[in-house]
């Protein structure tokens, strides 16, 4: 790998950006965001391109047919399918990630999704996430970031309330502290997206998102 000199650095790292459209994926976006937002997730991730590693990464994480959380669990009430976040098909997914139980077919259309993504990038790529068309009530909407019992993980074995991370303790109460506002930006359509990453100290501005199927250029920063 050559490395590019650092001014064009952001325009460069950006250009891999996965657009991610919520309409039929409701569960699993307010996952991503709820993760994000509370600090549990540092927002980059990176595409393993190796399935066999997806399923085992599912398991430590908790969405396995074994322990079956959205069969068997209070949680089941929110859908019937285990989604995780960050996802299993990337190196940072697996153990420690946040869950939701989920309708099956948000997790397939989600799914479906990232697959198309990922056929316009090699494995070891990092990407960012930017979301589009979710709830304006969620979690994607910096309209709060109080678990609704939806959002849990598993610990040691068991499955308890996903909560905010705050230094020096794993899992505090579920009011959250000094939470992690998503950035909100306005595609050349007049779209607005939610950028999945606050750590990202640079701007998406002048870059474009991708589905894998289309790439639209980001023009301003709204909030």
């Amino acid at each position: 790998m050559h490395f590019l000199p650092v001014l064009s650095f952001a325009a460069v790292a950006l250009s891999q950006t996965f657009d991610w459209d919520c309409t039929n994926s409701h569960g699993p976006c307010e996952n991503a965001c709820y993760a994000t937002f509370n600090g549990l997730h540092n927002g980059v991730l990176t595409y393993d391109g190796n399935p066999a590693n997806t399923g085992p990464r599912r398991d430590a994480a908790g969405c396995s047919q074994t322990l079956s959380p959205c069969t068997t669990t209070g949680y089941s009430n929110w859908g019937s399918s285990c989604d995780e976040y960050p996802f299993a098909s990337t190196l940072e997914g697996g153990a420690g990630a946040t869950l939701r139980c989920v309708d099956p077919s948000e997790n397939n259309s989600q799914g479906g999704s990232l697959s198309s993504f990922y056929q316009t990038i090699a494995a070891g790529t990092s990407f960012n996430i930017v979301v589009r068309g979710y709830d304006t009530s969620g979690f994607c909407a910096n309209n709060g970031g109080n678990n609704d019992g939806s959002e849990f993980t598993l610990v040691n074995g068991n499955f308890q309330d996903a909560r905010k991370l705050r230094r020096h303790v794993q899992f505090a109460d579920a009011q959250p502290r000094n939470p992690q506002r998503l950035r909100h930006f306005e595609d050349e359509n007049g779209g607005r997206v939610a950028l999945l990453n606050p750590n990202f100290n640079g701007t998406l501005v002048g870059t474009s998102v991708s589905n894998g199927l289309r790439s639209i250029n980001i023009v301003k920063e709204i909030f």
